[in-house]
């Protein structure tokens, strides 16, 4: 008898957002519980399987093998870096860590937290990865120099971004 995977609530909300036929990305995909599951269930066509570090990409692609999901990609990478706008028309994010109440706090936190963190991956040395902090410095092979801020959806309902405030489990 094969092995039946089962949702946790918050992820099984955002399964049943997904529409039949969809082209996923899942960022941040940690376990790969979200992508498997639909490819199961054959609600999507196809799914990209992102994840920052090896280790949860790694889980991922082990979740896949064991429950035998045939149409994910799995991909290192950071956020929608490695993922081609052809290849996804619904896009998981589904960490809210990573929501900051403001544009100001969330561009601040993509250089304090996240590009230190990130460029740990870089073999260029840089203040934020040999300090941990971000230096300001602008320097070849920097990975906060670029920020993308989309402030109109053209067209119109291409884009959805939904956000849980509660707390629903992992």
């Amino acid at each position: 008898m094969a092995k039946k995977l089962e949702l946790t609530p918050r992820l099984q909300l955002l399964a049943d957002w997904v529409p039949q036929g969809a082209k996923l990305a899942d960022i941040g995909t940690d376990h790969g519980f979200l992508p498997v599951w639909l490819d199961l269930q054959g609600r999507v066509v196809s799914a990209v399987a992102s994840d920052l570090r090896k280790g949860p990409l790694e889980r991922a692609k082990e979740t896949g093998r064991i429950y035998g999901a045939e149409h994910i990609d799995y991909r290192l990478g950071n956020g929608l870096e490695g993922v081609f706008p052809e290849e996804a028309d619904v896009i998981v994010i589904a960490g809210m860590n990573k929501v900051e109440d403001t544009l100001e706090a969330a561009i601040n936190r993509a250089r304090t937290v996240a590009a230190p963190m990130n460029k740990q991956r870089f073999p260029n040395q840089t203040p934020c990865e040999v300090t941990g902090k971000c230096g300001d410095c602008k320097a070849e092979g920097c990975i906060c120099n670029q920020i993308l801020v989309t402030r109109n959806c053209n067209p119109a309902g291409r884009i959805k971004i939904i956000l849980v405030g509660e707390e629903l489990g992992l």
